[in-house]
């Protein structure tokens, strides 16, 4: 039968970090930088610090940025932070975790436009494109129809049509919500304005 590996760099890392030893975390960090399993790895770290966080009570998640007290989400961050890989590990992240969370991870690991940006400098492109839903969830649909647009010209530069169509897609959705809103809007506007001609009417 085959043999399962277990990942368990993670844990050599969490622990290292935990005690406050930075120099040992790089140089475990240094010793599997060629390992396969190293991306996965350091998404577990990243992952099990922010579920860790959110299962705190209501009082402790709100120490999240107290210089004082370092929480293991915010040592996580920290140390893979300076990694090119970053952005991607929390991308990764949030995609496995609930929409209403991503305000606290968001909170310590930076802004999701920095980090779409930072991905299109690094021309990790799909990278970047993964991002569209959370800025739609957090920034808004004007925002994120905005870095769609500034995608959608780069997949096109690079012949990349099946990016570029998914792109196409997204933007379509949100103009389409924009339009329905806006037609709703002027509709009750129009429903406003003719109770009031009513009304000035019974008036007169």
């Amino acid at each position: 039968p085959q043999t399962k590996s277990h990942p368990y760099l993670h844990c050599l890392l969490r622990q290292a970090l935990k005690e406050e030893l930075l120099t040992q975390a790089n140089e475990i960090l240094t010793a599997y930088q060629n390992s396969g399993a190293l991306i996965h790895s350091l998404e577990l770290l990243l992952f099990e610090a922010f579920d860790n966080t959110v299962k705190l009570p209501k009082q402790q998640q709100s120490d999240v940025h107290d210089p004082l007290q370092s929480t293991e989400l915010e040592k996580a961050v920290n140390f893979l932070r300076p990694l090119q890989c970053f952005p991607e590990l929390v991308m990764r992240c949030a995609r496995k975790t609930e929409a209403a969370t991503w305000p606290m991870l968001f909170s310590v690991a930076g802004d999701p436009v920095t980090l779409l940006n930072a991905c299109i400098t690094k021309g990790q492109i799909l990278i970047a494109a993964s991002y569209l839903r959370i800025i739609l969830e957090l920034k808004g649909e004007e925002q994120s129809i905005g870095c769609a647009v500034e995608l959608l010209g780069i997949s096109l530069e690079q012949s990349d049509y099946e990016l570029a169509s998914d792109l196409l897609r997204f933007i379509k959705t949100g103009e389409t919500k924009q339009l329905t809103l806006m037609a709703n809007i002027d509709k009750a506007l129009q429903s406003h304005r003719t109770m009031l001609q009513q009304a000035g009417d019974v008036i007169h």
